[in-house]
């Protein structure tokens, strides 16, 4: 069974989990753990070892982290390294990748559909067109 962590530094993982809730549910929400780093004098790592430890043998942990090489993330590999369980760890996650992975149907997730994830999150991150817009009312987006 494919269980799965969002850890960030603030509450940027309470913002993701939020956002998945209201596009996709909360069936979805519901499997959603979150590590929020940083916000008082705890020591996060300790939940995010906490979420690794209680994987049983066929569970796959997917760990996701914000900023590659923060220490959220840095723990988060350590960890994972030094565990002997199933898990991978996702950094630079965005909305898009992360539903990707959250809303996919299989009970594992392999690594071609991480890196088409990791792909599609990428694609996300572009610059709006900067010339003027045509009008629109409500109605259009309706």
């Amino acid at each position: 069974m494919k269980k799965y962590l969002i850890a960030t530094h603030g509450k940027l993982a309470e913002g993701f989990k939020s956002s998945v809730n209201i596009i996709a549910g909360e069936y979805y929400s519901s499997k959603l753990n979150t590590v929020t780093a940083f916000l008082d004098a705890s020591d996060f790592t300790l939940e995010i070892k906490k979420f690794i430890d209680e994987l049983g043998e066929d569970d796959q942990g997917i760990i996701f982290t914000d900023l590659f090489g923060g220490s959220v993330n840095q723990n988060a590999t350590l960890l994972k390294m030094q565990s002997n369980k199933d898990v991978v760890v996702i950094t630079g996650t965005n909305l898009g990748l992360l539903m990707e992975i959250v809303l996919n149907p299989s009970d594992r997730i392999d690594p071609e559909t991480i890196a088409n994830a990791i792909e599609l999150g990428k694609g996300e991150i572009t610059e709006c067109p900067k010339q003027d817009l045509p009008e629109t009312s409500d109605d259009d987006f309706f």
